[in-house]
């Protein structure tokens, strides 16, 4: 069998380039975000003057509110930060609370707390670098998890969408800043593109939050790929899939996932689901350039040189178009093996890829992987690679399974090591400390599992630059899958299809100048516990 292109591509790449790691520790003021950190959220260097989160997508009524959003703040340095939580709902005035986090430790925020809003977002800003922000949605019908974005843009792409029966689909569009927004939302289907007129032209006033129901503008379809363009101004945009009793065909769930604010030509998934019978897989990659790309989805599971190497996708994608790849349909992937994947384009037209997981298997295989319904989870990649990693949210009160999935696409082992920090101290971790991934590997840890886990940050370093990813075991009421927060000094990967855009003014947010955000231009009933500071 053929090597997979993947590895002979990373081969080509090193010899010519070698792997760059940017660092920008050397004291002072950092400089201007590059353009790199801005293809997902990040963790500001520690030197950082002061930092700052979005949290666009969450509902603030209480117990019977569909998403209900606790913000988490981890300060991950060595100092404590100040940090302050500005809360924008969708009609009235905004509220403020502010919180100090020691170093090595994490607060938590339940918006409801606060405010009562049909809709709220979360403005995080903290007096210093260091500080990771994850938020957690929680409702009827699921439980999910993800990091807030550190950077507004002018372009969002969502490439898996539903809406089908019963499926509440909602994109939230935060705009936290003095200046509206005007925005278009247009969606990708199998029957061809959507611009319905009731998604053109949104306003989003300065300092607010609006959510567009997807749902009733673009009815029945299983799967959309949604692009969010600002004609003026910038926004944060997040999605939230409400899956409820009255579909036929999908769990009931509940999922939240931030878009990607631009295309890549690589995009990484460390943690995925063995095929299983009533656990659906597909990885969505749309294309929203005026080009033609040529796409490898590289699927790499566990203990390759046992198992085997699956040789890749090849898929091609025309402007403004997605494919899927359902691996429950593909004899190629074998049965009942950890697996994840990576995509690639292997012509440089960058595109956004998505992992769906779906799962009404309630069997001790499923519980095993991680992935026991009813669930789902919708999850844009990792376009980067790190040597470092953050887990502001690694689980609730009661012991949730946590694990950690680490892929290592390089040519050499590498060294990681996973640290647990509850309360400014080290907690022990089973099945953890330091561990080896081999090159052109992958490796689950899991951690966590039976002890207590409200309240632990994780950090993750590696000798060599890798992606991580969570996943949490919601024991029987479904499971949340998330990439961890990338340190932005030790980002690393090929230089982005994005130019360099981060010249924007200051923006003054609250009467407080803060780092500006950058445009970025694309180149064409469960229930989860309460969570412990």
């Amino acid at each position: 069998m053929s090597a997979p292109r993947w590895l002979i591509a990373v081969v080509v790449l090193a010899a010519v380039v070698g792997i760059v790691v940017v660092d920008r520790t050397t004291g002072g003021a950092p400089e201007a975000p590059d353009p790199i950190d801005r293809l997902m959220s990040t963790v500001a260097v520690e030197a950082a003057p002061n930092s700052t989160a979005y949290c666009a997508a969450g509902s603030a009524r209480g117990p019977d509110g569909p998403a209900e959003q606790i913000v988490v703040a981890a300060n991950t340095s060595e100092e404590a930060r100040e940090v302050t939580f500005t809360i924008y709902p969708d009609q009235g005035e905004p509220q403020q609370q502010q919180r100090t986090i020691g170093p090595k430790s994490r607060e938590s925020l339940r918006v409801a707390d606060v405010l009562a809003a049909r809709w709220a977002g979360v403005l995080v800003e903290a007096d210093g670098g260091g500080v990771a922000v994850d938020h957690v949605v929680d409702g009827p019908t699921g439980s999910s998890a993800g990091p807030c974005a550190t950077s507004a843009s002018a372009t969002w792409y969502f490439p898996a969408s539903s809406t089908l029966l019963g499926v509440r689909n909602r994109v939230a569009l935060f705009n936290p800043f003095a200046q509206a927004a005007v925005v278009d939302i247009e969606a990708e289907t199998a029957e061809g593109r959507r611009r319905p007129n009731e998604l053109q032209g949104l306003l989003v006033n300065p300092r607010s939050v609006r959510v567009v129901d997807l749902d009733t503008a673009v009815t029945v379809r299983d799967q959309v790929a949604v692009a969010v363009t600002a004609r003026s101004g910038l926004v944060v945009a997040e999605q939230l899939e409400i899956v409820t009793a009255e579909a036929e065909v999908l769990p009931t769930s509940l999922s939240v996932s931030l878009g990607a604010p631009g295309p890549a030509t690589s995009w990484y998934f460390p943690l995925g689901a063995p095929v299983l019978d009533r656990v659906e897989q597909q990885y969505v990659v749309f294309n929203p350039t005026d080009e033609v790309a040529d796409v490898d989805v590289q699927i790499l599971i566990d203990e390759p040189a046992v198992n085997g190497f699956v040789e890749p996708f090849e898929i091609t994608i025309r402007p403004g178009q997605y494919t899927v790849v359902n691996l429950g349909d593909e004899a190629r992937v074998p049965d009942g093996i950890a697996l994840g994947a990576y995509v690639e384009s292997i012509n440089d037209v960058p595109v956004v890829a998505a992992r769906v997981i779906r799962s009404g298997s309630t069997t001790a295989a499923a519980s095993a992987a991680g992935v026991g319904g009813p669930g789902s989870s919708i999850t844009v990649g990792a376009p980067l690679l790190a040597t470092r990693w953050v887990v502001p949210f690694a689980g609730v009160r009661g012991g949730n399974g946590v694990r950690v999935a680490l892929s290592n696409l390089g040519l050499r082992e590498s060294e990681v090591t996973i640290t647990a920090y509850a309360g400014g101290n080290p907690v022990p971790l089973a099945n953890a400390g330091a561990v080896t991934v081999p090159a052109g590997n992958r490796l689950e840890v899991e951690l966590l599992d039976g002890q207590e886990s409200g309240g632990v940050v994780l950090v993750v370093t590696s000798t060599q630059p890798i992606a991580v990813e969570r996943g949490v075991d919601l024991t029987g009421d479904g499971f949340m899958q998330a990439p961890a927060v990338a340190v932005a000094t030790f980002t690393s990967r090929p230089p982005p299809a994005l130019p360099d855009t981060s010249t924007s003014p200051t923006v003054v947010l609250d009467g407080r100048s803060s780092i500006p955000p950058t445009t970025v231009v694309p180149t064409s009933s469960s229930s989860i516990p309460e969570t412990q500071g």
